[in-house]
């Protein structure tokens, strides 16, 4: 995934360069963020590509307003380590199922935690994940 992050960044700087639209650089800014959140040797890649744009454009890039939402477009994509306090306070709910004693292998029964016994499903996780992060209360749709 680091890769691909590495190739949607050289696209964006690449696009930057022959259009000098500032959507290019703030997509890359949001990339380099979200690829920060994956894999930090990204920065090895993004240093000189960052230099190297603020070499060329400075102008345009340095100015209050443009650095200050390329800044916003960056911490936006640092976003995932939002999740991180999220996770650490329901760190008990995801945990692998105890092993089998020798009665359930023997009967091939499984703990009672979830359907296939391997602990919550994903999506059990990801509407506990939505419902932690919206600010509202989600209502079922009426069927």
């Amino acid at each position: 995934m680091n890769n691909m992050f590495v190739a949607a960044l050289l696209l964006l700087v690449v696009q930057y360069q022959q259009t000098r639209r500032l959507r290019f650089a703030v997509l890359g800014a949001f990339t380099i963020g979200l690829g920060l959140s994956n894999q930090h040797t990204l920065l090895m890649y993004a240093l000189p590509l960052v230099a190297w744009m603020l070499a060329v454009a400075r102008g345009q890039l340095l100015a209050p307003g443009t650095f200050a939402l390329l800044c916003l477009a960056g911490l936006l994509g640092l976003s995932p380590y939002a999740y991180l306090p999220i996770a650490g306070r329901h760190a008990g709910c995801v945990r692998p199922h105890p092993p089998l004693t020798e009665t359930q292998t023997q009967t091939k029964k499984t703990p009672a935690s979830a359907p296939n016994g391997q602990g919550p499903t994903v999506i059990t996780l990801c509407r506990s994940l939505l419902l932690a992060l919206l600010p509202f209360p989600l209502r079922a749709a009426p069927r």
